[in-house]
C-alpha cells in the first residue's frame, strides 16, 4: 500500500437503549458476501483499495488512561484518492446502502470521521491466525501541540522507541499510522483526534505482553504524555474481519 493512500476511519456508537452484546446482535450493516458482490462494488468504486470492519473484545484499553468502552465499530475504508473517498462515502445513497439501520441503532449524530493520509510503518508476511486482534488507538495531541507535531512527533520519535522494544518484530504483523487533517464529508462529524494508531498481533496474549515489561513501564509509558493527552484519546482491542481486498484475496 503506498504512502499516498487516504485512509477514512468511521467510529461508530450504539443507541443508549442497546446493551454491547444488543447492539452486536441487532446491528447489520451490508457488506459483500460472495464474489459477485465484491466484483460489483470494485466496478462501482475503483479506488476502493480495501475496507475492514472491527468489533471489540472483552478486553480492556491497556494504554494507560486512554478510554476503552465509547466506540461500538470502527469501519476502515482505504481509497487511491480524497476525491474517490468523497464521493462514494460522501453521497447519502452509500450511507442508507452500507448502514440501512443508522438512525435507529445509533446514537445521534455518533458517525465520526477521522480521514488523512495512511502510512504503514511495519508489516511482516503471517498466515491468519484464529485469535489474531487489532489495537486501534485514536489520539489526541497534548496541549501545546499541533496537529502536525504531535504526527511528526509519532513518527520520528515514539515510533522507533516502540519499535525497539524486545519482541515488537514478533509480536506485531502490521502496523499503520494515518493522519488527520481532511474535514468529515457530509453525513459524518469529524471526530476529535490527531491521528490513528492500527496495530494487528498474532494474539491478544502476544501483544498484552509487550505492556507488562520494564521497557513498557521506563522508555514508552514516560514519552506518551510527551506528545499526546491520552485522557482525550479513545479506541478498541477488536477482532478485525477484511470486508473487501482485492490484493489480499478477499474471502468467498
Amino acid at each position: 500500500m503506498s504512502s499516498d493512500v487516504i485512509k477514512v476511519t468511521l467510529l461508530f456508537q450504539r443507541a443508549p437503549q442497546f446493551s454491547p452484546t444488543e447492539f452486536q446482535q441487532l446491528w447489520k450493516p451490508w457488506s459483500p458476501s460472495n464474489a459477485q458482490e465484491r466484483a460489483a462494488l470494485a466496478a462501482r468504486v475503483p479506488a476502493l483499495i480495501r475496507w475492514s470492519r472491527s468489533v471489540p473484545l472483552n478486553a480492556e484499553m491497556p494504554i494507560t488512561d486512554a478510554q476503552t468502552g465509547a466506540l461500538d465499530i470502527v469501519e476502515e475504508f482505504w481509497f487511491g484518492s480524497e476525491a474517490a473517498a468523497a464521493a462514494f462515502l460522501g453521497a447519502e445513497e452509500t450511507r442508507k446502502w452500507l448502514w440501512p439501520q443508522q438512525e435507529s441503532h445509533l446514537k445521534e449524530g455518533a458517525i465520526q470521521m477521522v480521514a488523512g493520509m495512511a502510512m504503514i510503518m511495519w508489516e511482516r508476511p503471517a498466515d491468519p491466525q484464529p485469535d489474531a486482534m487489532k489495537l486501534l488507538l485514536f489520539s489526541v495531541a497534548r496541549e501545546g501541540m499541533s496537529a502536525t507535531e504531535f504526527q511528526e512527533y509519532w513518527i520520528n520519535n515514539h515510533w522507533p522507541l516502540a519499535f525497539a522494544a524486545p519482541g515488537a518484530r514478533e509480536r506485531a504483523q502490521k502496523v499503520e499510522f494515518q493522519r488527520s487533517g481532511l474535514d468529515a464529508f457530509s453525513g459524518f462529524a469529524t471526530a476529535p483526534f490527531h491521528g490513528g494508531l492500527g496495530m494487528s498481533g498474532d494474539s491478544l496474549a502476544a501483544f498484552m505482553s509487550g505492556l507488562d515489561n520494564s521497557y513498557y513501564v521506563d522508555v514508552l509509558r514516560p514519552d506518551e504524555p510527551r506528545f499526546s493527552d491520552l485522557s482525550k484519546s479513545s479506541g478498541i482491542i477488536g477482532k478485525e474481519f477484511v470486508l473487501f481486498d482485492p490484493g489480499a484475496g478477499s474471502p468467498n
